[in-house]
């Protein structure tokens, strides 16, 4: 682990906190392809490859992690959730599936085309909706 943490440090031009670097390196290990961005004064964006998935993660200035969010396709969702995707929600309108987990809670988002408008569902890890939202 010291020789990744020396090799996150040697990045030229990087600013990114060490605390930040430290606790993405705990967190996300084998990451891959890491592109930094700071989203403001307190927030540090990360885009990385992780088993081939495309991710995110959020975290505060201090390291503390807030968020990863990662694409999931189909094939890799929870039984319960396809089952509901494939009976409640028509193929053609999917956009891509989110998994999102924060520090207290995990679910998935999914953003359908609706004519004109985009819904985001959101789904507890059985399935169920527990939010929707009209953009």
């Amino acid at each position: 682990m010291a020789l990744s943490l020396l090799r996150i440090f040697r990045n030229k031009g990087s600013n990114v906190s060490p605390f930040v670097l430290v606790s993405f390196s705990s967190k996300f290990p084998k990451a891959t392809h890491v592109l930094w961005q700071q989203m403001d004064v307190l927030k540090w964006q990360v885009n990385f490859l992780l088993k081939k998935e495309r991710c995110t993660a959020l975290f505060n200035s201090d390291g503390k992690w807030l968020e990863s969010v990662t694409i999931i396709p189909p094939h890799k969702l929870p039984e319960l959730l396809l089952k509901t995707l494939e009976e409640k929600y028509k193929k053609e309108g999917q956009k891509q599936i989110y998994h999102v987990q924060t520090p207290d809670r995990s679910h998935y988002e999914m953003n359908l085309n609706k004519g004109i408008h985009t819904i985001k569902l959101l789904f507890d890890l059985s399935g169920k909706i527990v939010g929707k939202l009209v953009l």
